[in-house]
């Protein structure tokens, strides 16, 4: 897509060589043509983004889905407190948490890396 110095570059330029009479529905076909084809290219680049988003969120609604409550059902908070204590429950759920966090940054970040993208590497 041009920017605005580009557009009025371009129409400073297709004003000063194409005088009307002179071949102006040429040009004016084959400028309105370039822009379409910008148009359209912008708008395959963004259908490719909305697959990849919906790919990434179908890989991370799969990832959440992998611990169902019926095979996995919640666990007496207050008895796990007691056996645990309180600082080890919260170790744990850190951990928890910690591993869930970088499980979705691991998604968005193979994305990145197959579309050549930078991604930070810090954790």
């Amino acid at each position: 897509m041009l920017n605005k110095e580009q557009r009025e570059v371009a129409w400073n330029t297709w004003k000063e060589n194409v005088l009307p009479g002179e071949d102006f529905a040429q040009a004016l076909f084959e400028t309105v043509e370039a822009v379409l084809a910008e148009y359209i290219a912008a708008l395959a680049r963004a259908e490719q983004e909305a697959r990849t988003a919906k790919e990434q969120l179908a890989r991370i609604e799969s990832w959440c889905e992998a611990y169902p409550l019926d095979v996995f059902p919640e666990p007496d908070w207050n008895e796990v407190k007691r056996l645990l204590g309180d600082t080890l429950l919260s170790q744990v759920s850190a951990a928890n948490m910690r591993h869930v966090v970088l499980g979705v940054k691991k998604i968005a970040r193979d994305q990145a890396a197959k579309e050549g993208t930078n991604a930070e590497t810090n954790d």
